[in-house]
């Protein structure tokens, strides 16, 4: 698993994940199972670039979008989507301008999926 997906997941889960003076800090860390903890430590320096508020590149932003189309695509279960709230969070997708914006974003539109 990628950063990327790694930060996809942890969404999914219900977890927060952000960068608190230098370090990863995560709540709640009863979602967290040890596999998921291995797999934070192993994607560390990965995490904690996706996580910045540092202006996004064209190049990562999409690889985040793309990372989060597929899995969107992956996790969706059928049923009723509020089609005008996606559009409103894909619209701060795509016009997001730090890591940290596009990132919450992401997270946004997967919870309403899921």
């Amino acid at each position: 698993m990628n950063a990327a997906e790694l930060l996809i997941d942890l969404t999914c889960r219900g977890v927060q994940i952000r960068v608190d003076k230098g370090r990863l800090a995560y709540s709640p860390r009863s979602a967290v199972d040890s596999a998921m903890i291995a797999e934070i430590k192993r994607n560390k320096t990965q995490l904690m670039k996706l996580l910045e508020d540092q202006p996004i590149q064209a190049k990562e932003r999409h690889r985040t979008i793309t990372a989060w189309i597929e899995f969107s695509n992956r996790r969706y279960r059928g049923g009723s989507i509020d089609w005008t709230r996606l559009d409103s969070i894909e619209r701060r997708i795509t016009k997001g301008e730090t890591q940290s914006d596009v990132w919450q974003a992401v997270a946004e539109y997967i919870r309403q999926l899921a």
